[in-house]
């Protein structure tokens, strides 16, 4: 038995394509880009990373009960 869900797993890789693949200018596409210019990432690796990074988004903000808000998540990215 998987220890993961495979629905979870592809809502996450779907939700991460549509942010990559979308024509405005957005956190995730930003975090893409980062990983393939700068950390030479594989265009799959980079892709699974901004997959995950949108599950820890998710999870935190069902946890919280707040609203996402992407200054937040672009000052921490900044400060690393």
């Amino acid at each position: 038995m998987p220890i993961f869900s495979r629905d979870t797993k592809s809502i996450m890789k779907t939700a991460a394509m549509t942010c990559i693949n979308s024509k405005g200018d957005n956190l995730f596409k930003k975090y893409y880009q980062y990983l393939i210019q700068e950390k030479n990432y594989a265009t799959f690796n980079a892709r699974h990373a901004v997959a995950r990074k949108i599950a820890v988004v998710a999870l935190g903000v069902m946890k919280s009960g707040k609203r996402f808000d992407s200054k937040i998540l672009e000052v921490k990215h900044e400060l690393k």
